[in-house]
Formats: C-alpha cells, sequence, structure tokens
C-alpha cells in the first residue's frame, strides 16, 4: 500500500516541471551570502590556518602551551608549600 502511494508521488513530481527562474532565484541568494560569509573575520582566520602548514603548527603548539599551564601551576604550588 505505501509502495503504490509512494510511487504516485513520485510519479506527479516527475510531471512538475520547476520554475524557469528557479535556478536565477538560487544563485541570486548564493551572491547574496557570498559577502556576508567574506565579512566574518573568524571565518578568514580559520582559513588561512588551514591553508597555511606554520599557521597550524602554531595553532597547536599554542593550545599545548595553553594546556601545559595548569600543571606548571602545580609544580610551582608544591615547590612553594615544600619549604
Amino acid at each position: 500500500m505505501t509502495d503504490r502511494s509512494y510511487e504516485k508521488w513520485i510519479a506527479n513530481r516527475r510531471e512538475v516541471s520547476p520554475p524557469t527562474n528557479l535556478a536565477d532565484q538560487i544563485m541570486s541568494q548564493v551572491a547574496e551570502l557570498e559577502p556576508q560569509r567574506r565579512d566574518l573575520w573568524s571565518l578568514r582566520v580559520v582559513q588561512r590556518i588551514e591553508q597555511s602548514r606554520a599557521a597550524r603548527w602554531a595553532v597547536c603548539g599554542g593550545a599545548l602551551a595553553i594546556g601545559c599551564l595548569p600543571f606548571v601551576f602545580l609544580v610551582r604550588a608544591t615547590q612553594l608549600v615544600s619549604f
């Protein structure tokens, strides 16, 4: 029963043609979104990081350094307490 209704729906959809200006509408929406996408500085930064190997190394090194900070503080605190 469901297969026939699905086949009927597909047949009806195939008979309907898209509007003639559908491609123009889609492309105009894409063209409107393109400047908005370029204006996002965070997106530009991420794209630059993705394109540059040195930038990826710098980001990973910075993340590693920030991740190590709590352990450095713990070691320093234990040294201060032991004296």
